[in-house]
């Protein structure tokens, strides 16, 4: 069983930043970018959509790239929040989000080029990784220090941008550099939990507790409001994706009954599809659904278990889930 005081992992959300994009000329028009749809449960989706790429191709910078802010561009923020903070290593999520629904925005459907960038202190050093197309964001910054008094001292004065030249227009515009604690007002959060209510009223989400080590299970834990470990939902092609792009996969090989969930990559031909019928969630193909542990339940006292795949039981309590968003 997997209990969280076994893992020195702090996350925060930050205050609130809406971040206003702005052109290079004293013309600028509201932008036209779309967001992607909101994800709605298996049920109601009838066939897959094509995943579009996280990261469009890099502009080379030059010495006349220069920028003036004379208005804003509405409907679009620039969103950063801390991931994971582990010793030396912090990990921090950036997203282009539509500022009204505050969901993803197809960046390759309105610039021809884009670019997310940081600056910080020396004794910083930071990569940066396109997320999946199934994620709700778009890059994950990995700030690391030779010591962790090192990042702490430094962590504050790291700051995030984006830069884009509009297809068309050929306008370049940029977004001003934020921090790792300025979020979108409201982003949206889905969850997948238990659907019997434990004796004080409180339910257990899916929650996976760390990207750092591909060993850790997907579990279900007691429901967080707002946990970006929580943050898991049905995709329009019938995958059970988390928030950062990786979706659940029942095992390394592949769909044993006794499998338990594990995050992983959502084209590993391993991550099965799912059909959710009423309160149950039934892996395509087959008589398995599924379910939380009952064993881990009543060992960890009603509030964590491990995801796990069981023949298709309509009475089993363990098999029983509820899918929304908040």
């Amino acid at each position: 069983m997997w209990k969280r005081s076994q893992h020195l992992v702090s996350r925060s959300l930050g205050v609130t930043a809406i971040i206003a994009l702005s052109c290079a000329t004293f013309s600028c028009s509201k932008s036209g970018m779309s967001g992607i749809v909101k994800e709605k449960n298996a049920a109601d989706q009838a066939a897959a959509t094509e995943p579009t790429p996280a990261q469009g191709p890099t502009e080379a910078k030059t010495t006349t790239d220069t920028l003036s802010i004379p208005s804003a561009i509405t409907g679009v923020l620039l969103t950063c929040f801390q991931d994971e903070k582990i010793n030396e290593k912090q990990t921090v999520i950036c997203g282009m989000l539509d500022s009204t629904s505050f969901i993803k925005v197809d960046l390759t459907k309105t610039y021809s080029s884009f670019r997310f960038e940081s600056t910080q202190a020396d004794a910083l050093t930071v990569a940066q990784e396109p997320l999946s197309s199934y994620s709700k964001y778009h890059v994950r910054f990995t700030i690391t220090a030779k010591s962790t008094a090192d990042l702490d001292a430094n962590i504050e004065n790291t700051k995030f941008s984006f830069n884009a030249v509009e297809a068309g227009s050929g306008r370049k515009i940029a977004a001003a550099p934020i921090s790792r604690d300025q979020t979108a007002p409201v982003r949206n959060f889905n969850f997948i939990r238990n659907s019997r209510a434990r004796t004080d009223g409180t339910f257990r989400c899916m929650d996976n507790f760390s990207w750092q080590k591909s060993s850790y299970l997907v579990q279900t834990y007691l429901c967080n409001t707002r946990s970006l470990a929580q943050d898991w939902f049905v995709t329009p092609d019938n995958k059970i994706a988390h928030a950062l792009g990786r979706c659940l996969t029942m095992g390394i090989s592949g769909n044993s009954p006794t499998a338990s969930g594990l995050p992983v990559d959502c084209s590993d031909p391993t991550v099965p599809t799912w059909t959710v019928t009423g309160p149950q969630i039934r892996q395509v193909g087959t008589n398995n659904c599924l379910a939380e542990n009952t064993t881990d339940i009543a060992s960890s006292g009603d509030q964590v278990s491990v995801l796990v795949l069981a023949p298709c039981d309509g009475s089993s309590a363990a098999q029983k889930f509820a899918i929304g968003s908040y």
